[in-house]
């Protein structure tokens, strides 16, 4: 397994689309490479505005979840600025469910359901889940400051 790295052009929100402040387009999307004015950026993949939760773990997450359960780890790592959608993609939004499975609730589940269908009934798994919001550390450990 090698280090892939995709980025994630989320679309714009309905307040950016309206009124004085209103936001323009100014991303081209041609995978595997992103232009904003004359900066252009090559990734493995890019995903577009209109690309689904599912589409990005199909392409990116299971993969991961396949080399996990061989044996091998995997880190999933979403950067960006404030507002990007990392949140979102990761599925640490804390909102109701109505919206989309993140990469996180749907690795869980998938790593889960397959060990249970495994033959040798007995596998072990070690976890840990950081995001660092608003210089606050939560996750698989106590919220702290850092």
């Amino acid at each position: 397994v090698r280090v892939r790295v995709a980025a994630r052009v989320r679309p714009l929100l309905p307040t950016e689309t309206i009124g004085p402040g209103r936001a323009t387009n100014c991303v081209e999307v041609s995978s595997p490479f992103i232009n904003i004015g004359k900066n252009c950026w090559t990734f493995d993949h890019v995903f577009g505005p209109d690309a689904s939760q599912e589409e990005v773990y199909e392409e990116y997450v299971r993969p991961l979840v396949d080399a996990t359960l061989e044996g091998v780890n995997g880190t999933l790592l979403a950067y960006g600025q404030t507002g990007s959608g990392k949140t979102y993609t990761m599925g640490t939004t804390g909102t109701s469910s109505s919206a989309p499975e993140g990469a996180l609730q749907r690795a869980i589940r998938e790593i889960f359901t397959r060990a249970r269908e495994t033959t040798d009934g007995q596998m072990s798994f070690r976890v840990s889940y950081v995001e660092i919001f608003t210089d606050l550390k939560r996750g698989s450990s106590s919220a702290e400051e850092i």
